[in-house]
């Protein structure tokens, strides 16, 4: 009895996804090729800050790159949060994000809100990712490979 229960144990211990320890500064450039690096601008953390509610207390490293043009959606986002504890709530800012952009641009980007419907969110141990782009399927599959440990 005890040895199918370690055994259980060990079995769902080693099903969980493991999570390389990556720089976001080095994930960073890679990702932004994925992108229209033109229409995109590096910004600071005050910037996440007001575009996404959250508190440097949550982030302990972050990576911005907001659209030049209020007339752009595209963006990247990536952060490695302080704990995974905020998870949820990195998760809601970018839906939140999401759901603010889609608002701005509904009734007359349609370019755009192809690029917002496409966007996607990885979260996966104390890192975070939101890319609105074109290739934003592209940029989810890169990131979560950096994540395994690939390249």
């Amino acid at each position: 009895m005890s040895f199918s229960v370690l055994f259980l144990f060990l079995f769902l211990v080693s099903r969980e996804k493991k999570t390389a320890d990556i720089s976001i500064k080095e994930a960073a450039p890679k990702l932004l090729a994925l992108m229209n690096a033109d229409a995109l601008q590096e910004e600071n953390i005050l910037k996440v800050r007001a575009r996404y509610g959250l508190e440097e207390s949550v982030i302990s490293e972050a990576v911005y790159y907001g659209p030049v043009s209020n007339m752009d959606a595209e963006e990247l986002l990536i952060i490695k949060m302080v704990s995974t504890e905020y998870a949820e709530t990195v998760r809601a800012s970018f839906e939140s994000r999401i759901a603010y952009q889609t608002t701005c641009f509904e009734n007359y980007g349609v370019d755009q809100m192809a690029l917002i419907r496409s966007a996607k969110i990885v979260i996966q141990g104390p890192y975070a990712m939101l890319s609105i782009s074109s290739n934003a399927a592209e940029a989810e599959e890169l990131f979560l490979s950096l994540l395994k440990g690939g390249q």
